[in-house]
């Protein structure tokens, strides 16, 4: 089987033709990994949130909010904006959590073997002391979800349950690095697999760590409209 689509990349024209922030990942170990396995059984595809915009001008990626004391939900900052804020407020108790889309149409189903979820961090650390992001398995359909015209209160409550396809300790020094890489499990990627040849979402939501839950606060992302986009990185078989 041959894998040549106009959204995946192999590594090689990745590493060569990748932005500043992108060419961090070729020393990470995800990468380094996939690079050592023969290019004639795998190679890396990569996909990003620009890729078959469901908005003009917006990538598949945005914001949810529940609060707890109207009770309200929402979507963050209105239905134009690709925000990916992440966090919580826990004396509001006020909580963001966020989303992302990919268009998996170029996928075969069955060849990933691996992949790992990258996110941009911009140059900004919002505030409070991180926390434990994690990224789960999203039922509301892809159109609806980046749209906005599901139900917030349905898309809120999809964002924080679902199978977990990863997870990543994030703290102030890791949010300052370029990127954020977070692999998925077993299951994110038979996710992956069984999405082949539609849309792929993934939820996330940042839980607390060792902080007081009357007095924690932590947000992630919260300027990140003017971050690009974000990237699935896909290792898949390609043996005949």
């Amino acid at each position: 089987m041959k894998i040549a689509h106009l959204f995946g990349l192999s590594i090689a024209a990745l590493l060569a033709a990748a932005p500043a922030g992108l060419a961090v990942e070729a020393g990470s170990a995800s990468t380094d990994t996939a690079a050592q396995v023969s290019a004639a059984t795998s190679e890396m595809v990569v996909f990003n949130t620009s890729q078959s915009r469901f908005r003009p001008g917006l990538d598949n990626q945005g914001t949810v909010f529940g609060d707890a004391q109207d009770p309200d939900t929402g979507y963050w900052n209105g239905k134009f904006n690709a925000a990916y804020a992440v966090g919580f407020e826990w004396a509001a108790p006020y909580e963001l959590r966020n989303h992302f889309t990919f268009d998996l149409s170029s996928l075969t189903s069955g060849s990933a073997t691996a992949a790992l979820l990258v996110l941009r961090n911009g140059n900004d650390w919002s505030y409070g002391p991180g926390g434990l992001f994690r990224i789960r398995e999203v039922v509301t359909g892809a159109k609806a979800l980046n749209l906005r015209t599901a139900r917030p209160a349905s898309v809120y409550a999809d964002l924080g349950t679902g199978p977990l396809y990863g997870a990543k300790r994030i703290v102030e020094a890791t949010a300052t690095w370029p990127v954020v890489r977070i692999p998925l499990n077993d299951t994110g990627v038979a996710a992956i697999n069984a999405a082949a040849g539609g849309f792929f979402s993934v939820g996330g939501r940042l839980t607390t760590l060792d902080v007081d839950p009357q007095e924690g606060n932590s947000f992630l992302w919260r300027s990140s409209s003017s971050y690009g986009v974000q990237r699935l990185l896909v290792t898949v078989n390609i043996e005949d």
